[in-house]
């Protein structure tokens, strides 16, 4: 599907940010502080959905590649960022954690761009870069997630 004006960005945009607030809302009621790892394996579909967006060939496709990589999203990071909210208040202190957050949220955004801006120069069609990022990401989260239950095994 070609983009061919301002507005089709914008809306994928904001079906995004619709999935996430859908994704935020099942968040908050299937998955409790106790059972935070739930939300983990919607990292992987993240990743799964990313690299299906180069598949899309029409706009409603498209939309609900949109929605469902949202929604992942959100159910994905409210979660997470709950159980950090709650180890900020028994650990380093909260005006540290957030430091520390925005650190590393600052420099992942800059390694992605920088990374972006790389391939760009180096004429990687967008396709291949949506489709490596979002296996990256698939992986990386799988690679978490196997990194748990290993974990969890060997704890007494």
């Amino acid at each position: 599907m070609k983009v061919t004006n301002n507005r089709l960005p914008a809306f994928l945009t904001a079906t995004v940010a619709g999935g996430i607030i859908v994704g935020a809302a099942l968040a908050a009621r299937f998955v409790r502080l106790e059972v935070v790892h739930r939300a983990v394996p919607a990292g992987i579909l993240i990743g799964v959905g990313v690299c299906l967006v180069p598949l899309a060939t029409t706009r409603p496709l498209a939309f609900a590649l949109m929605v469902f990589i949202g929604a992942c999203s959100g159910f994905f990071v409210v979660p997470l960022d709950a159980l950090l909210q709650r180890q900020r208040s028994e650990g380093v202190g909260v005006g540290a954690a957030i430091a520390i957050q925005n650190f590393f949220e600052n420099l992942s955004m800059l390694v992605l761009v920088s990374g972006y801006a790389a391939v760009t120069f180096m004429h990687v069609p967008v396709d291949d870069t949506a489709f490596a990022l979002g296996l990256l990401i698939a992986l990386t989260m799988g690679a978490l997630t196997l990194a748990r239950h290993s974990s969890l095994k060997t704890a007494p």
